[in-house]
C-alpha cells in the first residue's frame, strides 16, 4: 500500500506509587503471662493519571501526490498466518505519476507528523 496516511497517539502518563506500612507491638510478662501484640497500619497509594494525549498526523497527500515522500509505504508479509510482518518503507511519485516503494524504514519517527490535538484529562484510573 503506498502514501498511507500515519496517525500517531501518545499517552502521557504520570504515575503515582507509594506504599506506607508501619507496625507496632511490644512483648510483656504479667507474671506467669506471656503476652505479645502487634498493630500494623498500611496505606497505599497507586495513582495513574493522565494528564494528556497527543495526536499526530501526516501531512496531506499534496496536488497530485507532491507530498508522496513524506507518507508511508507498507508491506506485508503474510506467510506465515500466525505471525503477520508488516515492514515500513518510503513512498516515491514516479514520473508517470505512479508510486513505488522506496528505501525501508525501522523508525516511524523517521516520517514528518503534526500535531493535530492535544488533549488534557483530569481522571484518575
Amino acid at each position: 500500500m503506498y502514501g498511507i496516511d500515519l496517525n500517531s497517539n501518545f499517552t502521557v502518563r504520570k504515575y503515582k506509587q507509594s506504599v506506607f506500612t508501619n507496625t507496632l507491638g511490644g512483648d510483656h510478662e504479667l507474671g506467669d503471662w506471656k503476652v505479645a501484640w502487634r498493630g500494623n497500619y498500611t496505606r497505599s497509594i497507586d495513582d495513574r493519571s493522565q494528564p494528556a494525549q497527543l495526536n499526530y498526523d501526516s501531512p496531506s497527500f499534496g496536488t497530485n501526490g507532491a507530498n508522496a515522500a513524506n507518507r508511508l509505504t507498507v508491506g506485508y508479509d503474510l506467510t506465515d498466518p500466525q505471525l503477520a510482518k508488516v515492514q515500513l518503507y518510503r513512498t516515491i511519485r514516479n514520473a508517470d505519476g505512479s508510486f513505488s516503494r522506496g528505501d525501508r524504514v525501522t523508525a516511524i519517527e523517521d516520517f514528518p507528523r503534526t500535531l493535530s490535538r492535544c488533549a488534557r484529562s483530569r481522571r484518575r484510573t
